[in-house]
């Protein structure tokens, strides 16, 4: 069975000293189970545009912004097609969240390396 990703950018007035301005979110979900990333960058609550994920206009502060989240959007489909590539474990919103962020590092041994190294290279020979 595949495994169905996607994700929302929203905003959050929460938070913020600023009643004009919003905080961006990331919402994850792999098959109905969902996982949030704050992005930290905040944005005015009127040029949010929640149709499409995006700032409304062409200032260069929209422009970086836009920019950034589909920097962030692709990152998190390749580490997406990477834990798919993997087949370790079964790709859930919080193992691409945690990849994204950074938690999910396991730090190994030299000689756990070559181990799994040669264990992949076997199953690619037979």
């Amino acid at each position: 069975m595949q495994d169905l990703l996607s994700m929302l950018f929203y905003i959050r007035k929460k938070g913020t000293c600023d009643p004009t301005m919003a905080t961006i979110y990331l919402r994850i979900i792999v098959n109905g189970k969902r996982a949030e990333v704050c992005k930290m960058r905040k944005v005015p609550i009127t040029k949010w545009n929640a149709k499409a994920n995006k700032i409304i206009g062409y200032s260069m502060e929209a422009r970086q912004t836009n920019r950034l989240l589909d920097i962030v959007k692709n990152r998190i489909y390749e580490i997406y097609q990477n834990l798919l590539h993997e087949d370790l474990e079964t790709v859930s919103a919080a193992s691409i969240r945690d990849e994204y962020i950074g938690t999910n590092k396991i730090r190994k041994l030299i000689l756990e390396m070559f181990e799994e190294h040669n264990l992949r290279m076997e199953r690619l020979v037979v």
